[in-house]
């Protein structure tokens, strides 16, 4: 059974706020499922997600870490910025179709919502491990030329000063972003596919391959679409070879 999760804000004249290329700040929260159980409370203090910093969320079973990754990777929190894209790798791919399909971000064109244009499950397991990945970039691709070609307009039609400036600051790093992508996944695509040992399945579909390399194409994806936020819930199937495959993207992504 499906439960509705809740996070809410302590204070009703104070959402999240968000200063892009630096933080995302949380006002003191509480989250609850609609069975009335509150899982946690941070109300003394803002939760903030720093860019460039990789913050770790460390708690005992059953306190809320799951949910509250869902949450956000929803993008239902108030004053969570629409524009934001949120990667989300839940622990096993299973939940991850599952949660896609409750929340309705799964339909048959594979059109997704927060998470970035998640495929929809019957043509993502039918792709081979890198036409998965591609088909992931690809997406993330087509949400920066839209995002560009928006901000192009609107810097025709003109502006005051001050958003003339936010404009052209956000165009030059979406810019650079779609070059930062191109380049990466041309540099990078086939040496991560080697690094996880998913070329010794490369001409295998991915409905064919266990969940624990499926695990590993997921994870390859979401770091080379880069996202503005990353959120992993457990990674999990990785052997000592590709742990340090993860540090190092890690590490890289939060450079």
């Amino acid at each position: 059974q499906q439960r509705t999760y809740m996070l809410a804000t302590s204070s009703t004249t104070s959402d999240a706020t968000y200063h892009r290329g630096h933080a995302l700040s949380i006002p003191g929260m509480s989250l609850s499922h609609d069975g009335g159980q509150i899982l946690f409370t941070t109300t003394d203090e803002d939760v903030t997600l720093r860019h460039g910093l990789v913050t770790g969320l460390v708690g005992s079973n059953g306190c809320g870490k799951t949910s509250l990754a869902r949450v956000l990777a929803s993008g239902r929190l108030p004053g969570f910025p629409s524009g934001l894209v949120v990667e989300y790798l839940a622990a096993s791919d299973d939940e991850e179709l599952l949660l896609l399909e409750a929340d309705g971000e799964c339909d048959d064109k594979g059109e997704g919502g927060v998470s970035g244009g998640e495929l929809s499950p019957d043509i993502s397991l039918s792709y081979k491990p890198i036409e998965y990945i591609q088909s992931k970039v690809r997406r993330r691709s087509e949400q920066l030329i839209y995002e560009i070609t928006t901000l192009e307009e609107e810097l025709e039609r003109g502006s005051d000063g001050e958003d003339l400036e936010r404009l052209s600051e956000r165009l030059s790093d979406l810019y650079d972003l779609q070059e930062t992508i191109h380049e990466r996944v041309e540099r990078e695509l086939h040496r991560s596919v080697s690094e996880l040992g998913l070329d010794r399945h490369e001409n295998k579909p991915l409905i064919c391959l266990s969940s624990g390399w499926r695990y590993k194409c997921r994870l390859a994806a979401a770091f080379l679409v880069h996202p503005d936020m990353l959120i992993i819930d457990e990674p999990s199937f990785l052997d000592d070879d590709s742990t340090q495959w993860f540090v190092d993207q890690t590490k890289r992504a939060a450079e």
